[in-house]
């Protein structure tokens, strides 16, 4: 895993982590592994967890403090509800199955949805009151936000290319082979990302469930 920050006005991570800001990792789990990471991991900042910390013995590179032990840090907890455009009172598309290859606007779906090709927004919003699987990736600008499940395989792997996504899970979320994803990640009960690169953030809601990455690099940028 590599954890850091872009500097201001940068888009893509530097070739050399050495060019990274400092970016935090921090768990407000209390258990005896609420941080584990393994050999060959990099943060260029803290590393910090209400519970134990746990660090791999080869190849660690941690630039800040190791702190276990620590307070609790206040984290957003989102309603999502407050996204649902029918709820809203706003005119929204009624999306009955995932053979849409384009969101325009806003979108919604009643139940569980399923995109088997890759899925584009265009300065919108899909909201699935149920899970939603991306089966082939997502690219574009916008929201999406899921009541619950969310699983994202696959996508765009162009650092070029201006995504800027908005990822809202009421459920656990699943984010694996995704090549690159910009904009913010929140799981409600717990991220699972593996073999992806993710400039922006990651959040989840409850402390139970954890972030588990594999292979991953998390650029934060504001």
């Amino acid at each position: 895993v590599v954890v850091g920050a872009l500097r201001k006005g940068e888009t893509n991570p530097p070739s050399d982590p050495a060019d990274l800001l400092p970016a935090d990792l921090v768990a407000n789990s209390n258990g005896k592994r609420a941080i584990v990471l393994g050999n060959d991991s990099t943060v260029i900042g803290d590393v910090e967890a209400v519970g134990q910390v746990e660090l791999g013995r080869e190849r660690m590179k941690i630039d800040g403090e190791v702190r276990s032990g620590s307070d609790p840090v206040e984290l957003p907890k989102l309603d999502l509800q407050t996204y649902d455009p029918k709820a809203n009172g706003n005119s929204f598309f009624d999306l009955q199955d995932g053979n849409v290859a384009k969101i325009v606007g806003s979108a919604r779906a009643s139940g569980d949805l399923t995109f088997n090709k890759p899925l584009e927004i265009s300065d919108g919003l899909l909201y699935v009151d149920g899970d939603l699987t991306l089966r082939d990736g997502i690219k574009g600008n916008g929201l999406v936000v899921v009541t619950g499940d969310l699983t994202i395989t696959g996508g765009n792997t162009d650092l070029t290319n201006p995504t800027e996504l908005g990822v809202l899970s009421g459920g656990r979320a699943r984010v694996h082979d995704g090549g690159v994803l910009r904009g913010l990640i929140y799981a409600e009960k717990g991220l699972e990302a593996a073999r992806i690169t993710i400039i922006g953030s990651l959040l989840t809601g409850n402390a139970a469930t954890g972030i588990s990455l594999d292979e991953v690099n998390v650029y934060h940028q504001e």
